[in-house]
């Protein structure tokens, strides 16, 4: 027969009690924190011994972000482009080395362009013309589409312009001794102009692009990777590679990942509503909406591009379900606590099955009246979305967790590990600013509203 016990931690001498049921390896521990701010944080684990030979599922690394209207595609090295909720696929590219990418104004075409100047282009966009004789040690490095969609300029690493169809040339830095390579640029809402972004923030202006502001003199962490400009043409956004975010003119501060991210940032891409969105190297999508400052909320919209991000949507799918089964409000995706989980996600894999220390988390974030947090690990038949909500979903402390009205936002952080075990971290969270809920007796575990199993697997 098999031990499941349940024990208190987060003291010097922690009380327990055992008790035995035949049943699969259960471990489940209870952490009360003698903290105002923070509530019950839990855990649970399935352990089993670990798949042998599994296979590595990473994918090849995301150079792009692009989108128009609702549309929005992420895009590797390799040419492979990932659609975002209801965007079309309208072609990959074919080839390797891709390094830039942009959509047209309609959302419905987009143009692939390769570190050697070669340009592929899907949907309703046309090919306008490519560049292929770049100096030596120069490669493209980013591209912009004019207004009307008829025409495109690319930039090389060098600040060399090369224009084509409606888009002109205002001047570049292909002649300028430059002290770090540009990395991208910015066209004006005019098509008069356009910014270039080096990769110590230095910015170039040209046509009637206005100088607002660099970091060319700042010490920074990370280099700046991506670039963009408010509907005006009065401000931008400079973002680097650790989720850093540098605003200039009318460009709103609406909050940064600030190194939250195991790979780092490589675009950035603003939306209608006026917000931006970061996208990193293993396609997940952070957004930043203007209405919720200094953190990400709002639907899930981290791209399923690999599996750890399908198990992500899967777990918040059920947890939305168990919810609305129970009257409850739904808990909005906050990009700040999911940033989190998947690195401590990631630091469990390597250090152990622990939770993380919550006090120092809260301390970290500085936004937030109260945190939670549940942890899992699963393996073998256990290493699946499924498994893990169940598991939770079994276990009354989790699940009351789970099902607690006091909290506002969730976000969930997954790894499968080259073993192919499954960690999970969810934390849950009030902003600040955020009313939380009131107080419910202990939630039966029945109905379940998810109560499939299996689901994505590592």
């Amino acid at each position: 027969m098999d031990d499941i016990s349940l024990a208190l931690v987060g003291s010097d001498t922690a009380p327990s009690s055992t008790r035995r049921r035949p049943s699969r390896p259960l471990v489940r521990r209870l952490a009360h924190i003698a903290l105002a701010f923070v509530v019950g944080a839990t855990f649970i684990v399935l352990s089993e011994q670990p798949a042998a030979g599994a296979s590595d599922q990473d994918l090849a690394r995301v150079v792009e972000v692009m989108g128009s209207g609702s549309n929005l595609w992420v895009v590797s090295a390799t040419g492979a482009v990932e659609p975002i909720g209801s965007a079309p696929l309208l072609g990959e590219g074919i080839g390797s080395d891709f390094t830039a990418a942009v959509a047209t104004p309609t959302g419905n075409g987009y143009w692939l362009a390769r570190a050697n100047g070669q340009v592929q282009a899907f949907g309703d966009a046309a090919h306008l013309g490519e560049f292929t004789s770049l100096a030596a040690g120069t490669q493209i490095v980013d591209m912009a589409t004019t207004s009307t969609g008829q025409g495109y300029w690319l930039v090389a690493s060098d600040g060399g312009i090369f224009t084509f169809g409606d888009a002109r040339f205002f001047g570049s830095t292909g002649a300028m001794a430059l002290n770090r390579p540009v990395i991208g640029m910015a066209p004006t809402p005019s098509d008069n102009g356009y910014w270039l972004v080096a990769s110590d923030g230095g910015i170039f202006t040209f046509g009637d692009a206005p100088y607002l502001g660099s970091t060319g003199g700042i010490q920074l962490n990370e280099p700046v990777v991506g670039m963009s400009s408010t509907a005006s043409g009065w401000g931008y956004w400079l973002v680097a590679r650790d989720g850093g975010m540098f605003t200039f003119g009318d460009a709103p501060y609406l909050g940064s990942l600030g190194g939250h991210w195991e790979t780092g940032i490589v675009g950035i891409h603003t939306t209608e509503t006026g917000g931006y969105l970061m996208v990193n190297s293993a396609a997940r999508i952070a957004e930043f909406h203007s209405s919720r400052p200094n953190y990400a909320l709002g639907a899930w919209t981290a791209a399923a591009h690999t599996t750890e991000a399908a198990i992500e949507a899967e777990l918040y799918t059920r947890l939305t379900a168990e919810r609305d089964a129970r009257g409850l409000p739904p808990l909005l995706w906050d990009a700040r606590l999911a940033t989190g989980s998947q690195d401590w996600s990631v630091q469990m894999s390597l250090s152990g099955f622990s939770h993380s220390d919550v006090r120092q988390v809260f301390d970290h974030l500085g936004t937030y009246d109260s945190l939670g947090e549940n942890i899992y690990r699963g393996s073998i038949d256990y290493a699946d979305s499924g498994s893990a909500h169940l598991g939770f979903m079994n276990s009354a402390e989790h699940r009351d967790t789970l099902l607690a009205d006091r909290f506002t936002t969730v976000g969930i952080g997954v790894l499968c590990g080259p073993d192919g075990q499954l960690w999970v971290t969810v934390r849950f969270g009030v902003p600040n600013g955020h009313a939380p809920g009131g107080s419910r007796p202990p939630t039966a575990v029945n109905p379940v509203a998810a109560n499939n199993s299996g689901g994505t697997r590592c």
